[in-house]
């Protein structure tokens, strides 16, 4: 499954047309770098909707569990497509039990480490996302972390699925996928490569450029 990692409606109007994106995740970084805040979040889970999004994650925000727990039944509100993003710390976790019955419409989010996904496992969750890029930043290897953290949920037998994020090139996503990951989210710039692949565009030129020779002979 791949996810468009954006806030901005333009970026979903231009790839959601493929047909091969199966929803959106937002963050309040994505929120910003697009001019928008919080509470715009129902607007543009509309939007996506509008598009076909069949899976809306916006990421609840809390300086304390209270605020975090309003965020979060807040976006699980605004309807059946929409998921709620956790973070992976204290308060996100006692948010996440308060959420009981939601537990497949709930990522863990700001995950650093393959054991966290015990977490996300023991509390029936649907998804977790490891932040391969950052990993990276922080000196590990954050594909080979995702990889064990899918083998951990494998080895439970969990329905947790792995939604790899904060890729950061095409190959870090090949071997995600490569070692079974089942899903990841890709900011516009990643989409694009993989959907215009120079190669494959060249070749395709030529077979056009070989097609009207051909007609010119004839």
């Amino acid at each position: 499954m791949l996810f468009i990692n954006s806030a901005r409606p333009g970026d979903l109007d231009d790839l959601m047309q493929y047909g091969l994106f199966n929803g959106v995740t937002t963050n309040p970084q994505a929120l910003r770098a697009a001019g928008l805040s919080q509470r715009d979040i129902p607007a543009l889970y509309d939007h996506a909707n509008r598009l076909g999004a069949q899976t809306f994650f916006a990421q609840a925000v809390g300086g304390t569990h209270g605020e975090l727990r309003s965020s979060a039944e807040e976006i699980l509100e605004l309807g059946l497509n929409a998921s709620v993003k956790i973070p992976a710390t204290p308060d996100g976790l006692r948010v996440v039990n308060d959420l009981q019955g939601a537990g497949e419409r709930i990522l863990l989010t700001a995950v650093y480490h393959p054991a966290q996904g015990v977490l996300a496992h023991e509390l029936g969750l649907g998804w977790i996302a490891p932040y391969v890029g950052k990993l990276n930043d922080l000196g590990v290897d954050g594909v080979a972390a995702a990889i064990e953290l899918h083998r951990i949920l494998t080895a439970r037998e969990s329905e947790t699925k792995v939604l790899a994020a904060s890729i950061r090139s095409l190959d870090q996503m090949s071997a995600l996928f490569a070692a079974g990951i089942p899903a990841a989210t890709l900011g516009p710039e990643f989409a694009h490569q993989l959907l215009a692949n120079e190669h494959s565009i060249a070749t395709s030129h030529q077979h056009l450029e070989d097609a009207w020779a051909h007609d010119a002979l004839g």
